[in-house]
């Protein structure tokens, strides 16, 4: 089986190298603007165990991974200022510690159009980021804090929507 939102499918399960991980949950991302909602991305959620703990998920360091889709074009200025926003809400600790880790982070942000993909692998002590926009950028950035707040970001007490950390928590 696979999970399907807004004819975008995600697997079941992902195997990367001998790390298997299943298919927690799937949400879609949409933002009210000018008194309509927009469908900016859907995006799912894969972790070596299914939980819908939150807080366990955020303060585990086994692995874990975020596949997005964007469903609309995005320039890049928009994404840095949306993930800026969504970094400072939910950075719990060593926030003015990350800052530099947050530049890199926005730094590897491109225009994204209709079907873009990013992955963000959270490792212990690091986020892999892999963003398919307008061209192709990664790289791995390191710290702890860091990356339990980007996860924060998703399905931290401060989501973008409570409907997309529903989704990937499977709630």
């Amino acid at each position: 089986m696979a999970a399907k939102i807004e004819n975008v499918e995600f697997k079941d399960e992902m195997l990367i190298g001998s790390q298997k991980f299943v298919l927690n949950g799937v949400g879609l991302r949409s933002k009210k603007k000018l008194g309509m909602d927009f469908k900016v991305y859907v995006a799912g959620f894969y972790a070596m165990a299914k939980s819908s703990d939150a807080s366990a998920l955020i303060a585990s360091p086994q692995p874990k991974i975020l596949e997005i889709v964007f469903l609309r074009s995005l320039d890049r200025e928009t994404l840095q200022e949306a993930w800026t926003e969504a970094f400072t809400n939910n950075c719990a600790e060593d926030c003015a510690a990350a800052q530099g880790q947050l530049k890199a982070f926005n730094d590897l942000m491109v225009d994204m159009n209709e079907n873009s993909r990013m992955k963000i692998s959270f490792e212990k002590g690091s986020v892999n980021v892999e963003v398919k926009g307008a061209k192709t950028q990664s790289a791995m950035i390191v710290g702890d804090a860091f990356r339990r707040a980007v996860l924060a970001i998703f399905i931290g007490p401060k989501p973008p929507t409570p409907e997309l950390k529903a989704g990937l928590l499977g709630i």
